[in-house]
């Protein structure tokens, strides 16, 4: 034996106990360099800072560190500093005019909130939408694609660094805003407000602004944008400073926050919950063809129809039932749904073959969850189950009311001593306006679905959320109001005269009478509306057939290959994935036969 080989401890006859971690990679020799050592178990904290960090991926260490390097952060810090410093000394000199000791507090925090939309409000948004529309015009957004991150994971990445920064900025104004609290006229409401609506507003904000990015194809389709944008975000700015204005100067008495806090909780959650719609047709716009890109739009938008019919009920039954909310939410909602139904069908119909492997294949499945699945014609069929589902929801709540047992009153203040004035002709009235609104909906729906395939049908790609096509369906409702007037104009005289047949396509119009006036005013209108209506859906149903009839494909066995070895790294660790716990331990006390 040479003096190299007894150098090599023999693992069989070592009196130290080996650790059980050990194992060999390849050969069972007693040679030392083949030995591997696997990693001890970590803690529960190091494992939950390790998703952490892989859940917020590398986008957001990079673009937060690009954020606060930049001349663009460190010129609106400091000059947010120094109009903060301005201000507070401006606020607070006995020569200025109308100088009340009462509203002081409320006076600071007005223009504090006034320079804090500085940043949230314009600086942040833009910002963020060039992020992204610099990954198109650099041509690095493909490099990102092809990383191991989700496009999710990017866009949240991208969202995440402007957050931060709102908390930057935030974290700069917290004193100020915690000194006006000491002055008189501010309460800690009003700070709630303040804070949480600046927060809110710029994460709405920054979401759209992705959102607009990531629609832009080219640099001429970006400097469009980026003009859009900014008179959007300076009409915003408008909007800010008149919300700053109403939280500092309009204090909510004790005995009415609950009622403001419903009345602005609506505006509040349609804000988020379309915000959150946006991140997803963000991901779903930057993500490869191959992928599922509609579920996560349709989860949102069915998610924010379930808020909405919550919201309406939470109204009804805090403020009374009343016919004109009952028409108000549902030409909104149908409305609303027109024109995101639109955005969803206008996609190509091909569906890839990983799409179809993920098709549900039992029949409550497809019962419950094929609507989900990408495809214009799923879209189409989701939104009519999404409008119909809100109509008989709705109508059930007016119908329903006197099991509620609560009623309108016009005067606020006496909700509590309220009587139920809300009849069995509100309950007609309410229902037929419900219904006529549905029916306009399919009719201006139908329409549209078949000018989208039309234009799909020439297009050679696929897209998930196609934006600009919510203008259709949005022009032909006003081309008919507007040739609705135009050809009678003596309708602007009395919304109480009879129709003419210019008015036939008129929404507004018909739907206004169908409430005020009840079934049997309208009845033939609708008549002629649904004939055609019937015609276009059997028609767009026959489009439909053709997606609805594919099936799901198997996985291929390399796929699932792949799936059980990135099953075994992640339980093993990225050295010993290959080696079961028998081999392990078979490296560690071999065989001595």
């Amino acid at each position: 034996m040479s003096e190299k080989e007894e150098e090599i401890p023999n693992p069989a006859e070592s009196t130290h106990p080996i650790p059980a971690a050990v194992s060999m990679a390849g050969s069972t020799s007693g040679d030392m360099n083949n030995f591997i050592v696997a990693r001890e178990p970590e803690s529960w904290f190091n494992s939950l800072i390790d998703q952490i960090s892989d859940f917020c991926s590398s986008i957001l260490v990079k673009e937060t560190r690009q954020a606060i390097k930049s001349r663009q952060f460190f010129s609106t810090f400091m000059l947010l500093l120094a109009l903060v410093i301005v201000w507070t000394f401006f606020a607070l000199s006995p020569a200025r005019d109308s100088y009340d000791v009462d509203s002081l507090g409320a006076f600071m925090l007005c223009g504090f909130l006034y320079i804090l939309g500085i940043p949230l409000v314009l600086i942040i948004p833009y910002t963020t939408f060039r992020s992204l529309a610099e990954e198109y015009e650099n041509g690095t957004i493909e490099m990102v694609l092809i990383t191991t991150m989700k496009p999710w994971q990017i866009i949240a990445g991208k969202l995440g660094s402007a957050m931060l920064q709102v908390l930057i900025y935030l974290s700069v104004l917290a004193p100020c805003i915690s000194f006006c609290y000491l002055l008189r006229g501010v309460d800690i409401t009003q700070i709630w407000y303040s804070i949480g609506g600046g927060f809110v507003v710029t994460f709405g904000l920054c979401c759209l602004a992705i959102a607009l990015a990531s629609a832009a194809d080219n640099s001429r389709v970006i400097q469009v944008l980026s003009v859009l944008l900014i008179m959007g975000l300076l009409l915003c700015a408008g909007a800010w400073c008149g919300i700053a204005t109403g939280i500092c100067f309009e204090p909510v008495a004790a005995g009415q926050r609950d009622m403001i806090n419903l009345l602005i909780s609506g505006p509040i959650l349609a804000w988020i919950s379309c915000a959150v719609i946006l991140f997803f047709a963000a991901s779903a716009k930057i993500a490869f063809a191959s992928s599922n890109r509609s579920t996560m739009i349709r989860i949102g938008v069915a998610a924010q129809v379930i808020i909405f019919a919550g919201y309406i009920l939470a109204s009804a039954v805090t403020f009374g039932f009343d016919k004109y909310l009952f028409m108000f939410a549902s030409v909104l909602a149908m409305q609303y749904l027109l024109s995101v139904g639109t955005m969803m069908v206008a996609c190509h119909a091909g569906m890839s073959p990983r799409v179809r492997r993920s098709l549900p294949t039992s029949f409550i499945k497809r019962s419950l969850f094929s609507l989900f699945v990408p495809g214009p014609g799923r879209a189409f069929l989701f939104t009519i189950g999404l409008a119909f589902g809100l109509s008989i929801v709705l109508a059930m709540f007016a119908i329903g009311h006197d099991v509620l047992d609560v009623g309108f009153e016009i005067d606020i203040a006496a909700i509590n001593r309220a009587s139920n004035t809300f009849g069995s002709i509100d309950v007609e009235l309410s229902v037929t306006a419900i219904a006529t609104n549905f029916i306009f909906f399919l009719f201006f729906f139908c329409i549209t679905f078949l000018i989208s395939r039309f234009f799909a049908w020439r297009a050679q790609t696929r897209k998930p959320f196609v934006i600009e096509m919510a203008l259709i369906p949005a022009v032909l409702v006003f081309i008919a109001t507007i040739a609705s007037y135009g050809i009678a104009p003596n309708t602007f005289n009395s919304f109480q005269a009879g129709f003419d047949v210019s008015q036939i396509f008129n929404w507004y119009r018909i739907q206004y009478f169908a409430g005020a006036n009840g079934i049997s005013a309208v009845w033939l209108n609708l008549l002629i509306i649904a004939c055609p209506t019937l015609l276009m859906l059997v028609l767009c149903i026959f489009f439909t057939a053709p997606e609805l009839a594919e099936s799901s494909v198997a996985v291929p066995e390399r796929i699932l290959e792949e799936k059980e070895e990135l099953k075994r790294e992640r339980i093993w660790g990225t050295e010993a994935h290959e080696e079961t716990i028998d081999e392990i331990f078979a490296a560690v006390r071999p065989d001595t036969e």
